[in-house]
């Protein structure tokens, strides 16, 4: 591991020189090589459970390092599960890191809390969302959709998957912690009277081209579900993806 990453971790975890829990911080990879691997496992261990939890016969994922501008994301038309490098990413995206987390080291660990751990489940829960459904592509997964309730729906999943993991507790505190300040600082993109759900879904597409109003909403998602955390169950959550999201649901 390099130095300055070293440091950089001590920073995070709060730890003095020499001393390293690394069970405490499964969310900053010393290489891409290092990120795939542990993204694999826990896509896989998402997918097993799964596959556990509601007898689904479902397809393997892949996984790759590659930054796009989604940041993360799963292709159905792919089949890949999409994650971002930091080192690779341009200088105005590391910014808006740095200028949410309130710093260097708290905008990089924001970043690495949420796309090198927590939304690596959010998509493997969004693979199983189309499965369950028998959704093959990006446009029969998107087509007529319920996004809100995908989204919802895809953070709790990944809450709960953390939640039984080893030092999960831990995590999703500290996760928590650092993301309702940052939450709160973004302003509310809802029109005075409109339902955030209705909000959400009449203006999916342009909520993709305008980052910090799709950031209010996906770390709401978040929150609430981490707020809920206690009453989640991963197989339950898993069972009700069968049930379709289309407009006619709404």
């Amino acid at each position: 591991m390099p130095r300055s990453l070293f440091a950089v971790l001590l920073v995070c975890l709060g730890l003095p020189s020499g001393i390293v829990r690394a069970e405490a911080c499964r969310c900053q990879y010393a290489d891409k090589a290092a990120l795939h691997a542990g993204a694999t496992d826990v896509v896989e261990d998402v997918l097993r459970q799964a596959r556990d939890a509601a007898v689904l016969d479902l397809a393997p994922v892949a996984v790759e390092v590659r930054n796009t501008p989604a940041l993360i994301l799963v292709s159905f038309d792919t089949r890949t599960i999409y994650l971002p490098w930091w080192q690779e990413l341009d200088p105005a995206t590391q910014e808006v890191f740095m200028h949410l987390g309130g710093g260097d080291v708290a905008g990089r660990r924001l970043f690495d809390l949420l796309f090198q751990q927590f939304f690596i489940a959010h998509e493997a829960a969004h693979w199983v969302q189309a499965q369950a459904r028998g959704h093959t592509s990006n446009e029969e997964f998107f087509r007529d959709a319920d996004h809100y309730r995908n989204e919802a729906e895809a953070n709790a999943l990944a809450v709960a998957f953390w939640r039984q993991t080893r030092e999960g507790e831990a995590y999703l505190a500290e996760l928590h912690r650092v993301l309702a300040p940052v939450a709160a600082r973004l302003p509310d993109p809802v029109p005075p009277g409109a339902a955030a759900a209705e909000h959400f879904n009449a203006n999916y597409e342009a909520l993709g081209s305008d980052p910090m109003s799709y950031a209010w909403f996906q770390f709401r998602f978040v929150l609430d579900a981490l707020e809920q955390r206690g009453g989640l169950d991963f197989a339950q959550l898993v069972r009700n993806m069968r049930v379709p999201t289309d407009a006619s649901d709404r």
